[in-house]
């Protein structure tokens, strides 16, 4: 049986971040869930993942130690969801200080608790495979987080963690966005990257990298980071990754006005036909709540991108869950809007 792999952008409440990515072959899968929103959120994801049947996650991945990115990963560990491995950048200030209402250290100390092994993501570990299959520069693949999958399995590429990409070298910046973890998965010709909040520096120093491997990718995707913040998706970036399908995930009419205007300007001149989707359920917006609060925003202006359907419909703007599909001839997208009456749609074939 071929190898499918499956990225599912799960639409959660707020400014949450949470990507599965699930690798399937004959009866088998393996998993990786890349964080998990605000813990609130928690609940939502467990569902989720149980609604696709994954009853275990292989792979754990902590961006960096921002309450929207990690609430819900301790939520799982702390309820009880099996975990094999947690992977998180090792050098961050957010996970390493020891102030009581440190999200990074209770999201430690919660793997800790549900006996999950913790794996940090340092400059030297980061330079090879994270996951699976070949390093960087031909190293050597390491002692790995999931080890023995059989031969054409897509693989998971580390490209940054803790400011360090392949070399390794230091990039610009000391807050936590500086420091995410970046990754880009690899199956024949697809391609996709996901880099948390990496900021515009620090996706900057990743375009060597990505040369190298887009040598010959058939078809690219990509997650904009930082919900598709102005300080994030740099035009260089942009113009390398050249993706076909872009997700933002951000929380309809939210506060930070996310997807941001520029980051959409740059994204429509680097990838002209560029599809774009977002994430995320429609605020309740009330102005006293810290997390949801502020006055709802305009929806991002995404006149000029190419249409979902080729029906004459402009690009998404209504919430929901994405999910590509990928098998070794062709990529398919599933939708489900949030305003659809609960069904999941067949969207489009990119043979």
């Amino acid at each position: 049986m071929p190898w499918r792999l499956e990225i599912h952008h799960i639409g959660l409440h707020e400014e949450g971040d949470s990507t599965l990515i699930i690798m399937r072959h004959d009866q088998e899968a393996w998993t990786l869930l890349v964080d998990g929103g605000f813990e609130q959120a928690g609940a939502d994801i467990w569902r989720y993942l149980t609604s696709k049947g994954v009853v275990r996650v292989n792979v754990m991945v902590a961006t960096h130690p921002d309450r929207d990115h990690i609430g819900g990963l301790r939520h799982l560990l702390d309820y009880g969801f099996p975990t094999d491995v947690l992977v998180f950048p090792q050098e961050q200030d957010g996970y390493n200080n020891h102030e009581p209402d440190n999200e990074g250290l209770r999201l430690l100390q919660a793997a800790v608790n549900a006996d999950v092994p913790i794996r940090g993501a340092n400059g030297t570990w980061i330079a090879r495979d994270i996951l699976s299959g070949q390093g960087f520069d031909g190293a050597a693949p390491m002692n790995g987080v999931l080890p023995g999958l059989p031969a054409g399995a897509p693989k998971v590429y580390g490209l940054a963690a803790d400011r360090w990409v392949p070399g390794p070298s230091r990039v610009g910046g000391t807050g936590t966005n500086e420091r995410s973890i970046a990754l880009l998965l690899d199956f024949g010709g697809f391609h996709y990257y996901l880099g948390g909040d990496l900021p515009k520096d620090s996706e900057s120093s990743l375009v060597a990298q990505l040369r190298r491997r887009h040598s010959s990718p058939v078809y690219r995707t990509m997650k904009l980071s930082h919900h598709g913040s102005k300080e994030s998706s740099p035009q260089g970036f942009l113009n390398e990754m050249r993706p076909g399908l872009a997700v933002a995930s951000c929380g309809w009419n939210n506060q930070y006005g996310h997807p941001d205007d520029e980051t959409l300007r740059r994204l429509h001149r680097a990838a002209s036909e560029c599809v774009l989707l977002c994430t995320g359920k429609a605020l309740g917006v009330d102005e006293d709540d810290p997390v949801t609060g502020g006055p709802p925003m305009s929806k991002p202006d995404v006149s000029g991108f190419a249409e979902l359907d080729r029906s004459g419909e402009p690009a998404v703007w209504q919430p929901g869950h994405v999910v590509f599909h990928v098998d070794e001839v062709e990529l398919w997208l599933e939708w489900y809007p949030f305003n659809n009456g609960g069904r999941w749609q067949f969207v489009e074939v990119f043979p």
